[in-house]
């Protein structure tokens, strides 16, 4: 129904912002980012992305936005897209977006990380968490929503509950919409 999928939803989206939330938080990372040096933020990341579910997608930016450290370094959004893509939602003061990369679409919550006293808002860089948009995410939210579930990017299927056919079908009509 369609209560159930709004409820998933609301939940599913404030523990990932909460998850965000609690990444920026790491002292290691606020120090390691402190240094400027991406070697020194890549131990930190590492520690933190063991603890995150298999998929998330975890980029972590310096104050003006280069990244220093993703997670996954392969299969994932390329180094160059996470910049462009972490420069594009930081312009526009997103603290939540859709990346779109090598074929996979996330939604994706952003933090700044402050180092020591929050409220003199030293920031020293920032956290961006994905959740990448998989065929068990489609699944499952078609069976709480009671129909089929297509994540798109630009018009184009990125990945659904709809069966190879009618996924094709899908992206046709889409195509002969415009």
């Amino acid at each position: 129904s369609l209560a159930a999928f709004q409820n998933f939803q609301a939940r599913s989206e404030a523990l990932a912002a909460s998850t965000a939330h609690l990444v920026s938080s790491v002292p290691s990372l606020e120090a390691a980012l402190s240094t400027s040096d991406a070697r020194t933020v890549e131990d930190p990341v590492a520690d933190i992305s063991s603890t995150l579910a298999p998929g998330t997608l975890l980029v972590v930016g310096d104050r003006t936005g280069q990244v220093m450290a993703r997670v996954p370094a392969a299969g994932g959004i390329s180094a160059e897209r996470a910049a462009a893509l972490l420069r594009s939602s930081l312009a526009q003061a997103r603290s939540r977006d859709w990346w779109y990369g090598n074929g996979r679409l996330y939604q994706v919550f952003l933090r700044p990380v402050l180092r020591g006293d929050v409220t003199q808002a030293n920031l020293v860089g920032w956290v961006a968490l994905g959740r990448e948009m998989d065929r068990t995410l489609a699944e499952q939210v078609s069976k709480l929503a009671g129909g089929d579930v297509v994540f798109s990017y630009n018009g184009q299927p990125v990945v659904s509950s709809l069966d190879a056919a009618a996924e094709q079908a899908f992206a046709q009509a889409r195509l002969a919409a415009r």
